[in-house]
């Protein structure tokens, strides 16, 4: 058994990249030479995905787990719109989809927990605006003709406020 040194680091998780990119082709030329009921491209993403969660569960590299979360959930959301939502207006489509990307975030705070580093806390800064952004397309069918009056100014509000937070946080812990 090797030990995981400095000088070993690399070699025990240097097969990981072929595994994804065999996984990635794979489902790829299933998809395109395979005639199937189910289109099988639709899996290429949270097909991706799994792989990077493997990858990282194995690897014991938390940085697997941000494409992972992000791209499970995101090919998710694009199954659903293809599938039972197909028939929905465009706006319930892109709030779920918008609400799958936002939860590929949280998802991958939630898998940075595993180990005893500190969690992907920014994780849900992204997440939860795209989750909310995503909530009012699905909730409010007006919400785009908002947005564009009103939602701006209030996100980019929002954003200021808190990078301001932020900055004063990094300059109180740099003292």
């Amino acid at each position: 058994m090797t030990e995981n040194t400095p000088q070993n680091k690399g070699r025990s998780s240097g097969w990981l990249p072929g595994i994804l990119l065999i996984i990635a082709g794979v489902l790829g030329l299933v998809s395109r030479y395979v005639d199937l009921t189910f289109d099988v491209g639709l899996l290429v993403l949270p097909g991706i995905g799994l792989a990077f969660l493997i990858a990282g569960l194995a690897s014991g590299q938390r940085g697997f787990f941000v494409p992972a979360g992000i791209l499970t959930c995101l090919g998710t959301g694009i199954i659903l719109v293809d599938g039972p939502l197909a028939a929905a207006s465009e706006d319930l489509q892109a709030g779920v989809v918008l609400m799958a990307l936002g939860s590929g975030f949280i998802v991958a705070m939630l898998l940075s927990l595993v180990g005893n580093e500190r969690p992907f806390y920014w994780a849900l800064i992204p997440g939860g605006i795209l989750a909310a952004l995503g909530a009012g397309f699905v909730l409010f069918t007006q919400f785009p003709q908002f947005m564009a009056n009103w939602g701006t100014m209030f996100v980019g509000g929002i954003l200021v406020l808190v990078g301001i937070i932020v900055l004063i946080r990094g300059l109180a812990h740099r003292e």
